[in-house]
């Protein structure tokens, strides 16, 4: 039996219209979805999991690149009906698909990943930097992940120091991770389309010398950039009795800004922090 179509399988399943404040932007484009797929490379042998599979727009390409296993995460029930009737299409040549419909923030990441795995997604814009900093954590189990996001945060995601989008994010993306970017999509590319461009980033595990904790990394940038605008010294008066000496101990300027700081500027700051 041939496939719908992806805007009839929209219709078919009443997913227009999206229910926007859960972040539906729905990517329509077979031959977008398909270079996006592409992104990935050889899937043979891989285990992949998709979150935000909508109603398996992307999904379906995915499957034709042979995966090990799949996995599609989706909270829509209106969307896992579509996914289950997808399933049912390809269960003949595809067994290993499973969908799972809940919330990608209720998933218990660290016992649920696979070593090795690929992830992809266009992820609900609203949810996408906690999801980040999830997988982040973790990033060590990960071969790749190919990831939509607002254009807005993979800049912040990518921004080198001295950038004004450069922050903690950045700080915390980087220390983990690579990122390159792949691709540009403007609104008009999605049914509805958002008010905001979107990018495609590749995220594959670092290898950044410094092995901290996680909650160490997370306290140093937390007290570094809240308070951005300041000069170090003043940021650090009060956490270390005599914040210039500390700096100066490390080669780093007492009049810096933290936006001034290279990632491993951070993670020499943090770890003098942590007394090791």
């Amino acid at each position: 039996m041939t496939l719908p179509s992806i805007k009839q399988t929209l219709y078919a399943h009443g997913l227009l219209p999206a229910r926007t404040s859960w972040g539906q932007h729905f990517l329509v484009d077979p031959s977008l979805l398909k270079k996006i797929a592409g992104f990935a490379g050889n899937l043979q042998g891989k285990k992949v999991i998709e979150v935000g599979a909508g109603p398996g727009s992307l999904t379906r390409f995915l499957i034709d690149l042979s995966p090990q296993h799949l996995w599609a995460i989706e909270k829509d029930t209106r969307c896992c009906k579509a996914l289950h009737a997808l399933q049912q299409h390809v269960l003949s040549n595809f067994q290993q698909f499973d969908i799972i419909c809940d919330d990608a923030l209720a998933i218990p990441w660290e016992s649920f990943l696979p070593q090795g795995c690929v992830l992809v997604g266009n992820l609900p814009y609203y949810i996408s930097v906690p999801l980040l900093l999830s997988w982040l954590r973790h990033m060590h189990r990960f071969d790749q992940c190919i990831l939509m996001f607002q254009k807005e945060v993979a800049k912040r995601i990518m921004a080198p120091p001295g950038s004004s989008f450069y922050g903690r994010l950045s700080v915390m993306a980087q220390w983990k991770a690579v990122i390159k970017p792949l691709m540009t999509l403007s609104p008009q590319v999605f049914c509805p389309p958002p008010s905001v461009d979107s990018m495609v980033v590749r995220i594959t595990p670092g290898h950044n010398p410094f092995v901290l904790p996680w909650e160490l990394m997370e306290n140093t940038t937390r007290i570094l950039f809240g308070k951005r605008r300041k000069m170090l010294r003043a940021i650090l008066k009060g956490v270390v009795p005599c914040p210039s000496s500390f700096l100066q101990a490390l080669s780093i300027s007492p009049g810096q800004r933290p936006q001034e700081l290279s990632v491993l500027d951070v993670c020499r700051i943090a770890q003098a922090l942590s007394g090791s």
